[in-house]
């Protein structure tokens, strides 16, 4: 054999020892393709989470209680449709690639004894199965192990973000167990005003407003306003807990107070007491007290949620400012910051009337007519103004914008705006439409939207090319926090 041949298979040999001692040695069979343990959902009894987050999660006859494993002896009832999708994820899991067998490597993927999520399922006539998890990986789910072995593989699926969550976060939230088909009258006691009564009404009758205070002239009653003050009762959920409630005087309770009772179909009663507001002591935030009769629980709601339950009769004043069918509208007229828009339809299809000569590139679309249409139908002021408004004051006699909507074989409905209303909710303009002769304030948003004129019905671009495949810097999101950003962006590209 040739000296030079000789070279060239001992320099082959020195790079196959190298390679061989410095690659990742390969795990035995059945390891490098490992799989979770499979798991009969009805038969887990117990989940153990510890770590960066922290629970004890165990089944007690048909629900879950919850507690701080440092304090074992205080339960809680926890969310069982939570643990529920926690455990459904879990199947949904899927494991692909070996990453590093090697110990001194868990460091880096977060998944060592000092900081992965250890998570241990326990399951009546079936081994426990225990795993650890480490930081998330770009396909959406998280580095993983299991408890007695080395080898690391990446994981993809929602059960790393579904578990990694402390006891508060486990807890029942739901307050109410009633459903909104459930109730039949609804009495609000709202602290500092007369109380009154809401009365579901027959098959797509609504909320009616029944006993009450007198309301002011003109007052025109928003049954979905009534419904919605019903729907945010039966759907109350804590934001957080009061476990170490102090006296009724210090949470608000003890004097006046807000409190609403409802009467269900089967004859039960259910009594909720409002409270003041205070700071959550898990997260921090503003919150309201609330209390159900017969239950010792102190919750602590959102302060919107509790507003809406103090709602007074007077505050279910219907705000619209448009009574139409859009599918009967033929024609729509905006002027605004000196610019005339009028579209009309022509047979089943829109057509710009005005202006006559359109912006260069323009390309119309009918579809932005309809959403429109849709929007002046559900628009809404954010109050009326008390009192006798002067035209010439409020600008309604010269308005800034106006709107027409032009029915087939009805009355045609206007819209106008005026100047600015002082106020301390932010920007508002004075406004009247047709649906009755008040005077109210709305956003100047909702009035300078019209300033654009004929673009109002410009064609959308299509999104970004990669919004189909997925927005960048979305990778480490979880898939179901992912999907919805992705989902709130397309609506913005496509209002």
């Amino acid at each position: 054999m040739k000296k030079g041949t000789l070279i060239l298979i001992g320099v082959f040999a020195v790079l196959l020892l190298i390679v061989l001692a410095t690659r990742e040695r390969q795990v035995s069979v059945g390891v490098v393709k490992f799989e979770l343990p499979a798991i009969d959902k009805d038969k887990v009894v117990a989940i153990e989470i510890t770590g960066p987050k922290a629970a004890s999660l165990k089944k007690e006859g048909r629900g879950w209680t919850v507690a701080d494993p440092g304090k074992p002896d205080q339960k809680h009832p926890a969310d069982d449709q939570q643990i529920n999708s926690a455990l459904d994820a879990y199947k949904e899991t899927k494991v692909h690639d070996l990453v590093s067998d090697k110990a001194e490597r868990q460091t880096e993927f977060e998944i060592d004894d000092a900081k992965a999520l250890r998570v241990k399922i326990t399951s009546q006539g079936a081994p426990s199965v225990e795993l650890l998890l480490g930081k998330p990986t770009k396909s959406g789910g998280a580095y993983l192990r299991q408890a007695k072995s080395n080898a690391v593989f990446t994981s993809e699926g929602r059960f790393f973000w579904m578990v990694k969550r402390d006891v508060s976060a486990w807890r029942k939230k739901s307050i109410i167990a009633a459903k909104l088909d459930d109730v039949a009258e609804v009495a609000v006691h709202p602290k500092d005003s007369e109380p009154y009564v809401l009365t579901k009404g027959g098959e797509g009758a609504g909320w009616k407003l029944n006993e009450g205070p007198k309301l002011p002239d003109k007052f025109r009653y928003d049954a979905s306003a009534g419904q919605g003050l019903v729907q945010q009762l039966v759907n109350l959920r804590a934001q957080d807990f009061v476990d170490s409630p102090g006296s009724d005087e210090s949470l608000g309770l003890a004097g006046p107070h807000s409190f609403l009772e409802a009467k269900l179909n089967d004859g039960k009663q259910i009594k909720v007491h409002l409270g003041r507001e205070q700071e959550g002591s898990e997260n921090k935030l503003r919150s309201v007290v609330a209390r159900v009769e017969g239950d010792p629980q102190v919750y602590l709601v959102p302060p919107f949620t509790a507003n809406t339950l103090q709602k007074r009769a007077a505050d279910l004043r219907d705000l619209s400012l448009l009574s139409f069918d859009p599918q009967k509208v033929s024609k729509l007229s905006v002027l605004s910051a000196g610019k005339k828009t009028v579209v009309a339809k022509e047979g089943d299809s829109w057509k710009i009337v005005e202006p006559k000569k359109l912006p260069a590139g323009f390309e119309f679309d009918p579809a932005r007519v309809t959403s429109e249409l849709n929007m002046l139908r559900g628009l809404k002021a954010s109050r009326v103004i008390e009192g006798k408004v002067d035209p010439a004051q409020s600008g309604l006699s010269k308005p800034t914008t106006q709107v027409e909507v032009t029915l087939e074989g009805g009355a045609p409905q206007s819209l106008a705006f005026g100047k600015e209303a002082k106020s301390d909710k932010g920007k508002e303009v004075y406004a009247k439409g047709s649906a009755d002769h008040l005077t109210y304030a709305i956003s100047e948003g909702t009035r300078s939207r019209f300033n654009s004129g004929v673009e109002m019905f410009k064609k959308l671009p299509p999104p970004p090319p990669n919004m189909a495949g997925g927005m960048r810097g979305l990778e480490s999101l979880p898939p179901d926090v992912r999907a919805k950003i992705e989902a709130q962006l397309r609506q913005q590209a496509h209002p």
